[in-house]
Formats: C-alpha cells, sequence, structure tokens
C-alpha cells in the first residue's frame, strides 16, 4: 500500500481565509507609492572573472542612460509601470537587450555576466518581475543548466538528489520498488512532488533509472528543502515544485532521441498566431539488456523484463494580453515480472512469481490572468485516475483504483515597493477501492525478515476523501535590504479525519549589502496519515494529523568567478506521528527529530567549468511511543557528499535553427554517503506452524551499512548543421563497478548473512537528433 499515492482530502471553512486576504487586498492604499513609479537596478559581472564592470553604460527605453559605479551596478528610478528596454553596451563585451516589465512601486533587482566581445552575437532577455521573493531554504535550477550535469541525462529527480538536504536514494529502492525522496529527515511519504502547482503520484519509473515525466517538458525546478511559505501545505517534509515550459509558438521543432536507457520523440510548435504545443513519448529500452546483467542473481528469471512508457502533451493559449490558458495531461506506466525458483535466504514465502504494474494519467487545466504588472490571478483545475497492481506467488496480491480531483486559485497583489499581499485556495478529493490478499506493509523502524510468518490480510475497501486549504501572506519590505512576510495556512480534513487546524509560517530575509543574503524562517505544517493507516482493514481510521515544525537560517554569499557559496542550518521536530500499535494497528505515539548542516558552493558558466559542490551533515531520530528510546530514523545518512563538475569547451557560433553548436562537453557526478540503519539479527528460532525460522532482533538501527561512494561520468559531442543538429553521448553510471550495499540476506536460521548489493555500471550509449 505504500505505493498508493499520499493523498488526502476538501475544505469548506477554508475559503473563509482566502476570502479575507482578498478583502484586505481590496481596500484603498498604497495608490502614493503607485503613482511614484518603479525602480530597476542592476549589478553587471565579466562572466571569465567573476569582477563588477564599472563604466559600463546602461541604456533605458533608448533615452535615459545609467553609467556602472565601481561594484558595476546601476539604477533607474521613477520608472512607470510597464514594458521597458534595456540596452547594455559595454565596449569589451557582448551586446545585451533586456526586456523588463514592472509594477506600480516594485523594485525591479537584475544581475548579469557578460560574455567578452567576439564570443557570441547580442543576446536577448525578457524579464519579468514578480512578488518580492521570501524563501528561506529553496534552491532553484533551471532546466537549461539540468540538461548538463552529468550522470543524469537531465533528469529531474536525480537532480534533485544531487542538492544538499537529500539522501541518496538506492536503486532497488526507487519508484516502484519503494520510497522516493528522503528530504531533510523526514520520510519519503512526508514530501510532495508537484507539477504547476498539482502533485505527482510517483517520481521514478522502475528502480529509479529515469523520472516519470520527461524534464524536456520542464522549465524549472524549485527545492525546498524545509520552512516552506503557506502556499504549500499537506507536507512535513519538503517540496520540489516544477514548472512546465511555454510551447514554441513560432517555429516547429524537437528531437528524436535513442539510447540505453529509453528512446523518445519531442515535438513543438504553433497553433496559429496566439497558441502553441509540445508533445512527447518515451519508451524504456532496458528491457533489451537488464535481464543479462540480472542473470547472475542466483533464484532469479525475469519473464518480463522491466518495461515503462510515458508522455506529455501541453496546449497553450494567450487569447488576450495577459491572459495565458493552458492544458498539460501527463502519464506514465511500469510493468515488471521475476520468477523466482528459489526460495529467497530463509524465507520460503519468497517463491513464485513476483508482478508489478503501476500506472497513472493527469490532466492540468491552468488559466493565468495579470489586469497589470501588480496583479495576478491563477487558476487551475487536475484530474487523475491510478492504477496499481501487485501480485507475488499464486495467492497475494494488491489491486487498487484511485480517481482524484484538485483545484488550486492563487493570487497576488504588489501594492507597492514595500508591501504585498498574495493567498489561495486548495481543494482536492480522492476515492479509492482495492482488493488484497497481502501481509500488512512494513512501516518506519519495523523489521521484517521472514515474509511467509507475515498475518495474511484479506478482503476489498472503497472509501472517499477530502481535504484543503487556504492561506493568506502578507510581506512588508521598509528598505531594500530588507523583506518580512507573516502568513497562515488553514488545513482542513473533512473526510475521514473531520479536523483543521491552524499553521503560521514566518520568514526574514536581509541583504546588508549586493551579493550578500541572510535569511531565517519557521512554520508549522501538518498532513493526514497515509490511505493504508487509516483504512478500516489495514490501519486504524481514528488517527490524528501528523505535524511538524520547521527553522532554518541561511546564509547566502556571491563569490567571484561566478560562484555563490550557500550555507543553511536547519531543525525539525515531528510529533504525533504513525507507528504500529499492539492494540490498534497504528496509534499518533511517534515523535520525530532532525537536524543538519547543508553547504552548496556553485558555479554556472557557458565556457569552461560548471556544477557544484554539496555536503550535509545531519541527524534524523524517531521515538516509537512515550518513554521508548530514541533511535535512528531508517534512511538517516550522517554524511552525504555530491560533486557534479562539468566542462564546456569553447564552442563555434549557435546555429539559429535549433540553438545550438558544434563542441565537447566532459562532466562527472561523483557521491559519498553514509549507509544507512539496520537492525542487526541474534539468530533465529524455528516455529514449526511455518516450517521456517523466525528471527531474534536486536536493538533497533543499533548498526549501519557500509559508506557508499559512486562515480558518473557524461561525455558529449554535437555537430550543429544549418538545419539540424546531432548530439552523440556516453552517459556511465557507477563509472568504476562499484555495487553500493543496499541490505542484508541471511541464511535459512539467520545464523550467516551477506550484503545485498545494487545495480553494476551502467554505460548508456545514446544519440540525439534536433531539429
Amino acid at each position: 500500500m505504500r505505493h498508493l499515492p499520499h493523498g488526502i482530502p476538501p475544505l469548506l471553512l477554508a475559503a473563509l481565509l482566502s476570502a479575507g486576504g482578498a478583502a484586505e487586498a481590496a481596500a484603498p492604499g498604497g495608490g502614493e507609492e503607485s503613482a511614484q513609479g518603479a525602480s530597476i537596478e542592476g549589478v553587471l559581472r565579466d562572466k571569465q572573472s567573476g569582477e563588477p564592470l564599472p563604466g559600463a553604460p546602461v541604456q533605458l527605453d533608448g533615452k535615459d542612460i545609467a553609467i556602472t559605479d565601481e561594484r558595476g551596478r546601476f539604477v533607474f528610478e521613477r520608472v512607470s509601470p510597464g514594458a521597458h528596454e534595456l540596452f547594455i553596451q559595454d565596449p569589451d563585451h557582448v551586446l545585451l537587450r533586456v526586456h523588463v516589465t514592472v509594477g506600480g512601486g516594485q523594485r525591479l533587482s537584475l544581475s548579469y555576466a557578460l560574455d567578452p566581445a567576439g564570443s557570441e552575437e547580442q543576446e536577448e532577455v525578457v524579464v519579468v518581475s514578480k512578488r518580492l521573493q521570501a524563501e528561506v531554504s529553496n534552491t532553484v535550477v533551471q532546466m537549461e543548466e539540468v540538461k548538463k550535469i552529468p550522470g543524469t541525462q537531465g533528469d529531474v529527480g536525480k537532480i534533485v538528489q544531487s542538492l544538499p538536504g537529500v539522501a541518496q536514494g538506492l536503486a532497488f529502492s526507487s519508484g516502484t520498488m519503494g520510497p522516493g525522496l528522503v528530504v531533510q529527515g523526514a520520510a519519503p511519504q512526508d514530501s510532495k512532488i508537484l507539477i504547476d502547482g498539482h502533485p505527482v503520484p510517483l517520481l521514478y519509473h522502475f528502480m529509479g533509472l529515469t523520472s516519470a515525466v520527461n524534464s524536456d517538458i520542464l522549465k524549472s525546478i524549485d527545492f525546498i528543502p524545509g520552512a516552506f511559505g503557506a502556499e504549500f501545505g499537506e507536507a512535513i517534509g519538503g517540496i520540489v515544485d516544477t514548472r512546465t515550459r511555454p510551447c514554441d509558438r513560432k517555429d516547429f521543432g524537437g528531437y528524436v532521441n535513442l539510447g540505453m536507457i529509453d528512446a523518445g520523440v519531442l515535438l513543438e510548435g504553433p497553433l496559429g498566431s496566439k497558441a502553441g504545443f509540445v508533445a512527447a513519448f518515451r519508451r524504456s529500452t532496458v528491457d533489451l539488456w537488464l535481464p543479462s546483467i540480472l542473470e547472475d542473481i542466483e533464484g532469479f528469471e525475469l519473464t518480463v523484463a522491466p518495461v515503462y512508457y510515458d508522455y506529455q502533451l501541453k496546449l497553450e493559449l494567450l487569447p488576450e494580453r495577459g491572459d495565458h490558458v493552458s492544458l498539460f495531461a501527463y502519464g506514465s506506466s511500469d510493468e515488471a515480472r521475476l520468477v523466482m525458483d528459489k526460495a529467497v535466504s530463509a524465507d520460503p514465502g519468497m517463491l513464485g512469481t513476483y508482478q508489478d504494474q503501476i500506472q497513472f494519467h493527469r490532466v492540468n487545466l491552468a488559466w493565468v490572468h495579470s489586469p497589470d504588472p501588480s496583479w495576478e490571478f491563477r487558476t487551475s483545475l487536475a484530474g487523475g485516475y491510478d492504477q496499481y497492481h501487485f501480485r507475488f506467488g499464486a495467492e497475494r496480491f494488491v489491486q487498487a483504483r484511485v480517481y482524484s480531483m484538485g483545484s488550486r486559485f492563487d493570487w497576488e497583489w504588489q501594492i507597492d515597493r514595500r508591501w504585498f499581499l498574495h493567498g489561495g485556495l486548495t481543494t482536492s478529493t480522492m476515492s479509492y477501492q482495492y482488493s488484497m490478499r497481502m501481509p500488512r506493509p512494513p512501516k518506519e523502524g519495523e523489521v521484517v525478515a521472514d515474509f511467509a510468518s507475515l498475518e495474511i490480510l484479506e478482503g476489498s475497501e472503497r472509501t472517499a476523501w477530502m481535504w484543503g486549504g487556504a492561506y493568506g501572506v502578507i510581506g512588508w519590505s521598509p528598505a531594500p535590504p530588507l523583506l518580512l512576510t507573516a502568513g497562515a495556512r488553514v488545513e482542513a480534513f473533512d473526510l475521514p479525519l473531520n479536523q483543521a487546524v491552524v499553521l503560521p509560517r514566518l520568514s526574514l530575509r536581509y541583504e546588508p549589502r549586493p551579493g550578500t543574503v541572510l535569511s531565517a524562517g519557521f512554520g508549522m505544517y501538518a498532513q493526514a496519515p497515509a490511505p493504508d493507516e487509516m483504512s478500516r482493514l489495514l490501519g486504524n481510521p481514528d488517527l490524528d494529523m501528523v505535524r511538524a515544525r520547521h527553522y532554518a537560517l541561511r546564509v547566502q554569499q556571491e563569490l567571484p568567478w561566478q560562484s555563490q557559496l550557500d550555507v543553511e542550518v536547519f531543525y525539525k521536530e515531528m510529533e504525533e506521528l504513525v507507528v504500529p500499535d499492539e492494540e490498534t494497528l497504528y496509534s499518533n505515539a511517534g515523535r520525530g527529530k532532525a537536524s543538519g548542516l547543508q553547504l552548496m558552493l556553485r558555479r554556472d558558466a557557458r565556457q569552461g567549468p560548471f556544477g557544484w559542490l554539496a555536503y550535509t551533515l545531519m541527524r534524523s531520530e524517531r521515538q516509537d511511543g512515550p518513554g521508548q528510546p530514541w533511535r535512528l530514523f531508517d534512511w538517516d545518512q550522517t554524511h552525504i557528499l555530491t560533486a557534479v563538475l562539468g566542462y564546456r569547451l569553447p564552442r563555434g557560433p549557435v546555429v539559429p535553427a535549433h540553438g545550438l553548436s558544434d563542441g565537447w562537453q566532459f562532466g562527472l557526478r561523483f557521491s559519498l554517503v553514509s549507509g544507512n540503519p539496520i537492525t542487526p539479527l541474534l539468530g533465529g528460532i524455528f516455529d514449526a506452524d511455518y516450517d521456517s525460522y523466525r528471527p531474534i532482533p536486536l536493538e533497533k538501527n543499533s548498526e549501519r551499512l557500509p559508506l557508499n561512494h559512486r562515480l558518473d561520468l557524461r561525455v558529449d559531442y554535437t555537430w550543429a548543421f544549418a538545419r539540424f543538429a546531432l548530439t552523440l553521448f556516453l552517459d556511465v553510471q557507477n563509472a568504476y563497478n562499484y555495487r553500493s550495499v543496499e541490505g542484508i540476506q541471511y541464511n535459512y536460521d539467520f545464523t550467516e548473512r551477506a550484503y545485498f548489493r545494487g545495480l553494476p555500471i551502467i554505460p548508456a550509449l545514446g544519440l540525439k537528433g534536433s531539429f
């Protein structure tokens, strides 16, 4: 049941907070500041050295001119609201033309690193100002950067796993085989992955080889591991907020890709003068070679190798100025089947045919309305269908179907340069039905080593969940270096919990000098237990909400050489966690805490070295009930070190038809991670009823698996022709063939054990044709 989407249900009283926020936003005030106009400020640096550019002329709308000071800064005051053009014409650097849109009273801050003269043609950039941002713990990665990171195939899920605060996933514990992201000591189901504001039920395809959504459809990833704002709810861990990219409404283009992981096609183009589309389809090719890798595992025979496919279709329409309508449909399907003709170690229950099938389909309809640059309204609806089928042997199975519907309304008002308001309302419903004949799924902290002796539960259930939330946030910037925000979110779970809670969120952001940002955040969070935990058959329908408190402090410092250092300290407290209970199956008696330090040194450049170094020092613990000793969390990893390094050799001119140029690119990704905690076994006791041995566990999670490490390499070369381009790439995962230790296997009486290891080296050679 842990494969089921972690959803929960809507709310009626939540509308009060959103309506209250809207009423406040409509009140008069701020008109004098708006009449004073906006301001545009910026900093210019040399892209190669990272040094500021003094004395560079910046022209506004072909009239006003500002000269950068010794720190490379420029400013235009009392700018009228609306669209403007900046023309940066430093004689030693590439010309830069910037189109900006600002609202009344706003201060728009820009930062650009200019290429040396002669390196490329004139650049053109479009910037639309947004409300002042106050997230304390977020990391934003643009997908253009993602596509060049080695060892990831430009994959959104693997990129997030390379960021600080994220425990490194194991190959056989991802996708349909187990948990998703473990963020800052929170359980996998405690974090939420969003696409355009709505949750995704599955992050990975089979065995975590690639994400279930094609990253070429996405524009950006905003990763917030903790202390996130009031606009996000129903999660006590972290948030991965991904956004789809605009369609190309000018020219037709796309690519065909053939590789050893999957093959796919993408096509996009205009649909008239005000509409466009982008469509993509992928199918795995891993089934062509994976059976030969797994054939050395004794007792395993693949009858259907892992096969997956996914699809995405986005339609976009701009009916009027200030309006944007889009329809995004996407889905995924995975299937794997194998035969175990010998019992795994001591467990005769681990025998027979294993079959795993999962699919999901989603449709998102969105409308964005911006009557002027200071206002924005966003409305979206999302519907979905999920199907899951798991079978083990002749008699054990789980089948489930889930129907879901969600809505979201958000509004933002930048009153003037000092104040902003935003708020919103979310609702969700979920109806699911399942039938099963299977033991109860093990939970975090439980020791399950003898599958055969577990009690078999049989039955079926139909139920509906309803939940929702409303939020309001006010922001105040008394002076440009300082921003304070205060917000609250109402989480209401109508069915089956019938509970509501108010959750405050606070943040502070201070910029004492250009290039240095200090921030702090606090928030309270809540979510419903997992569906199987509240099931009448599998769990306890009388459970309460799970709660958490987040604290975060962060320092960001710009460095020379186009680099940035990011340091964060965090602490999380979790209460009313769901733990096994002998009388009621589950109770809210658990507690948790997680604390740590995370560092990230990052550099981006069009030529030369780029990438980041991320390190996390963390400890996450759980208490299974009052008076119980604190123990390590199942996915606790003390040290997490990830280095991502790429190198772009000097390239030829960019071909306008496809935006690519001739040239080589190299990269590597290295990770060094503490092993997960495990519970050692003293031995076994013979159980005549099941004709097998039952294990004798020692102290929970009192031992660790060995340190794991891995190196991924990538090299590619692009031939850019007039109308199309070819890219030949080699992406090698686990380059020196160290098979990470992912678990322990025991013999029949639990007196001997051996390591269970992950995948070996995976070289992925491929060819991509773009047009």
